[in-house]
């Protein structure tokens, strides 16, 4: 009887994962292998395991993309993985079957590093992402500039969410931290979370920041440090683990 309950036990395990999965994949379209293992907080050789039989079944597919610095493996959603999906009117727009040849190199690493906030997040009771790239979100937020996401603390307060892989200007910068408080008056989200890779990409962007003297609002100017500490926040992905909001 033990052995029975153990083994349904395992199926019930298994369709979970399998379902998580689908879903993910129908949200983002495709995702690499550590982040797989970070949504399903599982070890390679079960991933590898239960990705082999979705690949047979028809609902992921997977395709490896060559580039000059090496190989990237991709597992993405097929059109009948869609349609085994779970959706409430909760749920975000459905991405459309993965395209391999629609994958960029430019895109590619930008998009990894938003699914390794979202499921970093998720885990800390962050809930109802909202991709700054689909039309709903242009339809619902009316700002200059489009974070990459929108995300809610577990408390209820939605906050941007801008990965950062390259430095811009501090021209630029000025303009994005404009909007992101244009946002805030609107009632939109409470700030933004800037993540970045490492401790020295994040020591560079603080240093942009620091040369962003003012926000132009109109005819005035408002000196950026009212709004910095209360608005902004960097951190890197490691960071991103132990990030503690106060509103």
């Amino acid at each position: 009887m033990a052995k029975l309950l153990h083994i349904e036990d395992a199926k019930r395990r298994g369709k979970e994962k399998r379902q998580l999965i689908l879903n993910f994949l129908s949200m983002e379209g495709y995702s690499n292998l550590s982040n797989l293992l970070l949504l399903l907080n599982t070890q390679k050789q079960n991933i590898y395991s239960l990705l082999k039989k979705l690949v047979k079944q028809g609902v992921v597919q997977k395709h490896t993309l060559k580039f000059e610095s090496g190989d990237i493996a991709l597992w993405g959603i097929t059109e009948q993985g869609l349609g085994e999906c779970d959706y409430d009117e909760n749920s975000p727009p459905v991405m459309q079957a993965f395209e391999p040849s629609r994958v960029k190199f430019t895109t590619l690493n930008h998009m990894l590093m938003n699914q390794r906030v979202y499921l970093t997040l998720s885990k800390q009771d962050w809930h109802s992402w909202q991709n700054g790239d689909r039309q709903v979100f242009k339809d619902k937020y009316d700002v200059e500039h489009r974070p990459d996401a929108v995300f809610t603390t577990p408390t209820g307060v939605n906050y941007a969410i801008e990965t950062e892989l390259t430095l811009k200007t501090p021209t630029r910068y000025r303009s994005i931290l404009k909007s992101h408080i244009v946002a805030y008056n609107k009632g939109y989200w409470q700030g933004a979370v800037y993540v970045v890779k490492d401790d020295n990409f994040k020591k560079h962007l603080n240093r942009r920041f620091d040369n962003v003297k003012y926000i132009a609002f109109d005819e005035s100017r408002q000196p950026f440090e009212h709004y910095r500490n209360d608005h902004f926040i960097i951190l890197t992905l490691e960071g991103l683990k132990n990030l503690q909001v106060t509103r």
